[in-house]
């Protein structure tokens, strides 16, 4: 019997055995990247105290492959932490590094993460911008145009007068609740893309991942045969339907952002959020 050296029992043609190679190379190659991605999300549940280890893990998976899609995870999850510490600058370049077209789901949703973050360091400029309005006014201005027109504002506080995503700020003056007849005094902002989070100390006293009252109970097959999770709910919204997502869509506020063999990775606008793949071997 001749020896079969292919899969049709013969050679494999040449283009066909290079195609064959490549898949299992770009196969191996997104595992590894799948279980360097574990070691930091890893890093993360952990929920350390001091942050320096899960920023040790972001800084190290951004670095040894910094065209890898998780590699935007690491940068947009790494932002969030030198946020939380402090370091604003330093987030920010993360940040605005992720702006860039998005080429894949995992960097679609580094970037509209990282565009709500930039969006409430935005929304702090126009705070103090707000601030430096009523020092000279003592009151707030009826709109934000206000603000680029003031003779006596310097150009260095005119803020940006629509969010990252180009949407007019959502913004109008509030009556106090008590005393009435006293205009000008109070206010309310927000982005219309990030709703019901007022600014950036607000956000990130939101515990990471908090909001994604979810879990996923199996694998399914989606439209063109795309990757899809059945979630299920949790916590207070357990009594509610489950949720189906196909790898790329979004429903509820949570995106689906990746599916491979390892792990299910979605992010809600805020933060990520990552499970092993039920039943994965």
């Amino acid at each position: 019997m001749a020896r079969q050296t292919g899969v049709w029992g013969g050679r494999l043609p040449l283009r066909a055995g290079l195609g064959l190679l490549l898949f299992l190379a770009a196969a191996g190659a997104g595992r590894a990247s799948e279980q360097a991605f574990g070691t930091v999300w890893q890093a993360q549940a952990a929920d350390p105290a001091d942050p320096g280890a899960v920023l040790r893990e972001c800084d190290a998976l951004a670095k040894a492959t910094p065209d890898d899609s998780f590699a935007a995870v690491a940068q947009t999850l790494g932002a969030w932490h030198l946020l939380n510490a402090g370091r604003v600058p330093e987030a920010r370049a993360a940040l605005v590094s992720r702006l860039a077209e998005a080429s894949d789901p995992i960097r679609e949703g580094a970037r509209e993460l990282a565009r709500a973050w930039l969006t409430l360091l935005d929304l702090e400029a126009v705070r103090e911008s707000l601030r430096a309005y009523y020092r000279l006014e003592v009151r707030y201005p009826d709109s934000l145009a206000a603000l680029a027109a003031h003779p006596r504002l310097p150009a260095a506080q005119r803020p940006p007068l629509t969010d990252r995503w180009g949407q007019a700020w959502n913004y109008q003056l509030a009556e106090f609740t008590q005393i009435r007849g006293l205009g000008g005094q109070r206010y309310r902002i927000e982005s219309p893309k990030v709703p019901g989070v007022p600014g950036l100390a607000e956000a990130l006293a939101i515990p990471y991942g908090s909001r994604m009252s979810v879990e996923p109970v199996r694998l399914l097959k989606g439209a063109g045969g795309a990757a899809a999770v059945q979630f299920r709910r949790t916590g207070a919204a357990a009594a509610d339907a489950g949720l189906v997502l196909q790898v790329g869509a979004a429903a509820d506020g949570l995106f689906l952002a990746h599916v491979g063999a390892s792990w299910i990775l979605v992010c809600d606008g805020l933060h990520w959020r990552a499970w092993p793949v039920p039943n994965a071997q």
